[in-house]
């Protein structure tokens, strides 16, 4: 009914108008005379009485915020109405003080807007004044003072109370700086509420308020209520890196597993500028978009071994070889290697681990894996020389090298070994 209220206003206000008392809609149907600027029909409204012969409808109007309200857009208008409401039986309704005030107040902002129009630091204690004037009485008016950035040189701290008070909320939001501030006004206001600051002020523009200030802690806790319903990489970025320099590891970790939706360049770098104590971040972000090398080599520089054994062990040993290449690359000790092969037995691609070795001319350094291999009963055609009944098979020649040193050394050996191996199959 409201929706379809709103369209008929923008067609008809006469016929608005007629719909709004018959439907007893009673603060539409003063906010509508006010509009039209029917101020007398305001007050026989609200003494029960309607002009076009409608039953009393027992409404009392608050008086003085449509004295506000009316001084704002038309100020002769607002001096009639409150000469109306002097006459009114029973006397005036708004004391005659705070009238007085009213208007003392929207003439002194009307003259301080024309002098103060320099913006000079000597006015920095009269621009607060007439800030707070309208803060207090005009809202709006304060707000289409900041949202024009006329002055610069007011107390700010002072103004963003002021600004929350009068629930300008995203006014509140650009001047504090302190974060159980910032915590406040976000958690004054409901869902619906919040949700209608980031409408205003723009996701972009709130992230930009929270790291002017460097508030780290109050960026994750803006983002964290965002991050569901975004989809937008530098927004999935924001959150990670807030929470990165938040110390919430474990957040950091959670959101590079599941989300689909940060840059996973940009975020790779920044953890490893970052250089958290735990590295599962990382190996996230480079086990899911296919920057195992990278991975790799920031582990080995920064002696984070025990992470290259638990990637390779537990996370992904399918990529075992491109862990060992670019080991080999950084000139990683054999031994770790070889113990890093060993542990992954079985679970490892064979024919990647060869080509990953041959490539740099380190096929030595499977020596052991293979013979744990045979040992075990493997029967990959690539690594094991058949027994002479096959025409034709294929080897490495390190391991056929390495296979005529085994021979001759249990050859040579005058023992029990080469009475067994003379006549067998090398």
């Amino acid at each position: 009914m409201k929706k379809w209220w709103s369209l008929v206003i923008e067609v008809d206000n006469d016929l608005a108008l007629k719909i709004y008392i018959k439907a007893r809609a009673t603060p539409k149907v003063v906010a509508a005379f006010a509009e039209r600027r029917e101020f007398d029909k305001i007050l026989i409204y609200s003494k029960q009485v309607c002009c076009i012969s409608l039953t009393a409808v027992g409404y009392s109007p608050d008086y003085l915020f449509l004295l506000q309200r009316i001084l704002r857009s038309d100020p002769q208008g607002a001096v009639n109405f409150a000469l109306m409401m002097s006459q009114m039986e029973g006397g005036c309704p708004v004391d005659y003080n705070t009238i007085t005030d009213l208007f003392l107040q929207a003439q002194a902002t009307a003259f301080l807007l024309d002098v103060l129009k320099p913006n000079l630091p000597e006015h920095a204690h009269l621009q607060t004044k007439v800030l707070e004037i309208n803060l207090v009485t005009f809202p709006n008016v304060a707000d289409a003072i900041l949202a024009n950035r006329m002055f610069s040189h007011y107390d700010r701290p002072r103004i963003s109370q002021h600004c929350e008070k009068a629930g300008l909320y995203v006014r509140a939001l650009q001047h504090y700086s302190e974060l159980p501030d910032i915590k406040r006004v976000i958690l004054l206001v409901n869902l619906r509420g919040n949700l209608q600051i980031i409408v205003q002020l723009g996701v972009e523009s709130c992230i930009k308020i929270f790291e002017q200030f460097k508030s780290y802690e109050g960026l994750y806790f803006f983002l964290g209520s965002y991050l569901s319903s975004s989809e937008d990489p530098d927004v999935h970025f924001k959150y990670i890196e807030a929470a990165a320099k938040t110390g919430q590891i474990k957040e950091v970790e959670r959101v590079t597993q599941e989300s689909n939706f940060y840059d996973a360049e940009k975020t790779k770098n920044f953890l490893m500028e970052a250089k958290l104590p735990d590295a599962r971040p990382l190996i996230n972000v480079c086990d899911r978009f296919g920057f195992v090398p990278d991975l790799t080599h920031y582990l080995y520089t920064n002696n984070m071994l025990r992470y290259i054994e638990g990637y390779v062990q537990k996370v992904n040993p399918g990529n075992a070889p491109l862990v060992v290449g670019q080991l080999l690359d950084d000139e990683c000790p054999e031994d770790f290697i070889k113990g890093l092969i060993l542990s992954v037995r079985s679970l490892l691609p064979v024919e990647p681990l060869v080509d990953e070795c041959e490539k740099r001319n380190r096929l030595c350094l499977l020596t052991q894996f293979l013979e744990h291999l045979v040992s075990e009963g493997s029967q990959d055609v690539h690594f094991i020389i058949g027994d002479g009944t096959n025409m034709y098979d294929f080897t490495y020649v390190e391991n056929v090298a390495h296979a005529h040193v085994c021979a001759e050394r249990a050859l040579a050996s005058d023992g029990s070994a080469s009475k067994r191996v003379v006549g067998e199959v090398i």
